[in-house]
């Protein structure tokens, strides 16, 4: 057991009282040797709280070109689909999707301690089976995470607890 680790968990406990509660019970700081297992402990828990529920869902705006219309039209888009001899019409909707800034944070993030030494086999066998999940999700770097808008978001503390945790664990790779 760290001392480091212990402060860290309890300055996240601190800040984020849904670590207090039930749920988060059985991870006992005192049974990680360093910060990285704490984090990969703290987002297999949530995570896998989230993939009873589905993964978190946004709408996303997509144009495309189709034969019949569905939402909106774009009347630029048509007009240049028509001086093109091309008889589609240039449509814009909003689809509820998974692959979104906060799961491809969270993708990446699982990832990256899936790389590390320091996490033990057991939490890296439990990371492996939930990534599994994000299959449909982007991979993205992590300098290309806007931590503004995913931590400024309204969903809920255990999201915004859980985009500080993943921020955290991917603190090392920002660095380099």
């Amino acid at each position: 057991m760290s001392i480091d680790t212990k402060k860290c968990y309890e300055k996240l406990a601190g800040e984020y009282p849904v670590l207090q509660t039930a749920e988060y019970s059985s991870i006992i700081p005192e049974s990680f040797n360093n910060e990285a297992e704490l984090y990969a402990a703290i987002i297999i828990r949530t995570v896998g709280r989230q993939l009873k529920t589905g993964l978190h869902r946004e709408y996303i705006r997509k144009q495309e070109d189709l034969t019949v219309m569905h939402g909106t039209m774009d009347i630029r888009g048509t007009v240049k689909n028509r001086l093109e001899r091309k008889y589609l019409i240039s449509c814009e909707s909003d689809v509820l999707s998974e692959n979104n800034a906060y799961n491809a944070m969270l993708k990446a993030a699982m990832m990256y301690l899936l790389r590390r030494s320091e996490v033990n086999d057991e939490l890296r066998k439990e990371l492996k089976k939930q990534i599994m999940a994000f299959s449909e999700v982007d991979v993205i770097e992590p300098g290309q995470i806007d931590w503004k808008r995913l931590t400024g978001r309204r969903s809920g503390a255990a999201l915004v607890m859980l985009a500080q945790v993943c921020r955290r664990a991917l603190e090392p790779e920002r660095q380099l």
